[in-house]
Order: structure tokens, then sequence, then C-alpha cells
């Protein structure tokens, strides 16, 4: 594996060495061998950011996944977090025009999906930036432009913004909705 390779194999899993190990053990391996520098894979993370942030709203069908896959990496990056998690939060601003189903499940990869909630957005932002204040007054934008119309969607819902409320209390004590 060379170089380029390496770049791309890194890209395809979003530099989760997680599923890299998982699904393409052979070629993790491989990967690993480089011994690359962690300047050349945060300079790889930054450059799936930059892709990501341009393609969210492309399609609204993928602006959830995007969403998520912004968090992962931004999870795992050291440079740049307070400004890319900024630029998440003001796209997440202009979510409020989204179906339901997609706000919910933006509302979902904030709070987290497993205990203890260390895998959402909630935890990235309140732990690792000064921004929580800035993400709970946009969550509430999100939130309270729900409107609702489908009862078992309405479930989903008030479960997502229990989860936020929770994820937020454990993780900034303060200012809750």
């Amino acid at each position: 594996m060379d170089i380029a390779e390496a770049e791309e194999f890194f890209k395809r899993f979003n530099g989760q060495s997680f599923h890299m190990c998982r699904e393409a053990l052979p070629e993790y391996e491989e990967f690993k061998k480089l011994n690359l520098s962690s300047d050349i894979t945060e300079q790889w993370r930054q450059e799936l950011l930059g892709d990501y942030f341009s393609r969210l709203f492309a399609d609204v069908e993928d602006v959830w996944w995007i969403h998520s896959c912004i968090i992962d990496i931004l999870k795992s990056t050291s440079t740049n977090l307070t400004e890319n998690c900024k630029k998440l939060l003001d796209a997440m601003a202009k979510m409020t025009e989204l179906n339901n189903r997609h706000k919910v499940i933006i509302i979902e990869n904030m709070a987290g999906r497993t205990e203890p909630q260390e895998d959402g957005g909630v935890y990235l932002i309140c732990r690792r930036t000064r921004l929580a204040k800035k993400m709970n007054k946009t969550m509430k934008l999100l939130i309270h432009s729900y409107s609702s119309d489908d009862i078992d969607m309405d479930e989903r819902y008030y479960i997502a913004v229990e989860s936020y409320k929770k994820a937020y209390r454990k993780f900034h004590f303060r200012g809750l909705i």
C-alpha cells in the first residue's frame, strides 16, 4: 500500500480505525505498517470534513447521515475543532426546514445513541468546546420546529428530545431547554 492508497482507504472509512479493522483487516494491517504521522491523518480528516460540509445540503435525504459522519470525524480530530463545531451548529440552524423524520434523527445524532451518550454531538461540544450555549440555542430551534403529525414519529421525537435533555444535563449541567 502506498500513500495514495492509504489516503483512499482512510477516507473510505472516515478515518475510523474501528471500521477499518472490522471491515478490512488485511488492508488495515498494511495501513498501520506505513506508520503515518498524525499530521497526515489529521490533514485527511480536515479534507473529509470540508467535503462533508460542502455536501451537507446537496441531497436532503442525506443530511442526517452526513451530519452523523461530521460528528464522528469531529470526535477524532485535533485541529480546528471549535471552528468546525461552530460551522456544524450554523448549518444545523438551517435544518428547521427538514421533514420531521430527519429532524428527529439529527436530535438523536446530537443526543448520542448509546449509554453513556458519549457518542453524540452533545458530549463532543460540551466537553471539548465552549459552544454549549450556542448548541442549546440551535437545538431549541430544531426541536421547536417539529410539527406533530404522525403518532409513530411523535413518540420517537419525544424520546429523542428527552435523550438530548439528559445528555445536555449530564455534560453541561446548566441552561436546560
